[in-house]
């Protein structure tokens, strides 16, 4: 199922391309183009988990139930490509992908939307107030960055429109580059031991999100310090 094209005031255009008119802290643009790098990064995350999601006992456990239908929300879906997948692997599942704009997605006569997946344009930080213990899991990649006031509707929006027992999925990438050991190269001038450009550069991003886009980050995140069901091997997030 689709929905129109977003509505006058979510978005605006800058220098030809589309971005959030909400928080001019965000600075990633919300358009086709945008999509297609989120399909890159959806195929780079699925291949470092080996699998759409971690936790997968839990995921499988909140979805795959007998005595009803379940329901999932993906908060800023971006293409919706994340959103289909979930919905062919889970077909008993009612999902609904929400964006500022079109899910890029549907530009894409070929792909067959699953009949349990909706793509809706809605703002979310609105949108999620409208629903009550809705939603067997809520699922967030990288979308908090784009949301003022994240924190509100983390612990009281998104509480709020989970079902109880619900689930909760985080994703966020922090762009490092590893040894061999897993361990991060430092963080060093040009022609210091262990420098590299693009090092450097990966900081400097992080450092930009830090200060613009009020998130607090580990400067090294991985997998085998939380728990995550079959990753391959600690690798980072």
């Amino acid at each position: 199922m689709t929905s129109p094209p977003s509505p006058t005031g979510l978005v605006q255009e800058i220098h030809g391309r589309l971005r959030q008119a909400s928080d001019k802290d965000y600075y990633l643009p919300a358009d086709q183009v945008e999509h297609a790098r989120l399909d890159i990064q959806h195929q780079a995350l699925k291949l470092t988990m080996n699998s759409l999601y971690a936790q997968r006992e839990l995921v499988k456990s909140a979805l795959n139930r007998k005595d009803r239908i379940t329901s999932l929300l993906d908060v800023g879906t971006g293409s919706g490509i994340w959103a289909l997948e979930m919905a062919e692997e889970f077909p008993d599942t009612d999902v609904t992908g929400i964006d500022i704009v079109q899910p890029g997605i549907l530009q894409h006569s070929s792909v067959v939307i699953p009949p349990n997946c909706v793509l809706k344009v809605a703002d979310a930080t609105t949108e999620i107030k409208k629903y009550h213990e809705a939603f067997d899991i809520i699922h967030f990649r990288a979308a908090h960055l784009g949301m003022p006031n994240f924190a509100k509707i983390l612990l009281e929006d998104t509480a709020n429109a989970l079902k109880p027992g619900g689930l909760l999925l985080l994703v966020h990438c922090v762009p490092l580059i590893l040894k061999d050991d897993l361990s991060a190269y430092p963080v060093t001038d040009e022609g210091q031991p262990g420098f590299t450009f693009y090092q450097r550069a990966f900081n400097r991003v992080v450092q930009a999100h830090v200060k613009k886009a009020r998130v607090k980050m580990e400067p090294s995140i991985f997998w085998h310090k939380y728990p995550c069901s079959h990753a391959p091997h600690p690798v980072n997030t």
